[in-house]
């Protein structure tokens, strides 16, 4: 999925907020998948028929499964944790070059 948008993003790059927010959205879209797979598999207890899931993946996650008796989801805090944080940096950023290309618009040096 190296579309150059998943590399380093330098705030000088003209299409900076493009790449922001496409980054932005695919963490969105994989906290949600996680937390979907994650329901599901709390509800059956397996990944197996999730849709759209590869039976390879299923099998892989559930294995992933059997030797943490703590952990009641493929998907850990650890990783949920880290996907968010990666969520929020984001947003700071965005908000960030949002904040200069206003700054810009109207000729303003302190933003």
């Amino acid at each position: 999925m190296d579309n150059g948008f998943m590399g380093i993003i330098s705030d000088n790059d003209p299409l900076v907020l493009e790449k922001l927010l496409f980054r932005w959205r695919y963490c969105r879209e994989q906290r949600e998948y996680m937390r979907a797979v994650n329901k599901y598999y709390r509800e059956r207890g397996t990944c197996h028929g999730y849709p759209d899931m590869p039976d390879a993946t299923a099998s892989m996650l559930d294995n992933q499964m059997g030797g943490r008796s703590l952990q009641k989801a493929p998907y850990s805090y650890g990783i949920m944790g880290i996907n968010r944080q990666e969520i929020l940096n984001l947003e700071w950023r965005i908000r960030g070059i949002l904040r200069k290309q206003k700054g810009a618009m109207y000729g303003s040096k302190n933003q």
